[in-house]
């Protein structure tokens, strides 16, 4: 992560660079989304493919859920899937 102004910084993804505020991320969205209907009390799955997606990855298991990272690389997650279309079996099967 790299400081732009105060209060936000910039992360680098695969094919992406974030400007986000320190205090909001795709964690804080999961764990948002948790705190109201439809969405209070269900079990979250997040899957991601990119170093933009390890809050996610992280909140949702944290919460109880599923974290699935795709494809290589480094991640919190316990569980991964080769590719995209690896994602779409697993999804058609649920």
């Amino acid at each position: 992560a790299v400081d732009v102004l105060p209060g936000l910084h910039l992360i680098h993804g695969k094919m992406v660079v974030e400007a986000k505020p320190y205090t909001s991320d795709k964690g804080h969205a999961v764990r948002s989304f948790l705190e109201h209907p439809p969405f209070a009390g269900r079990r979250p799955v997040f899957i991601g493919d990119d170093v933009t997606d390890e809050d996610g990855i992280a909140a949702a298991q944290d919460a109880g859920g599923i974290g699935i990272k795709v494809g290589a690389g480094e991640s919190c997650a316990l569980y991964r899937l080769e590719n995209v279309a690896a994602v779409h079996d697993w999804l058609a099967g649920q």
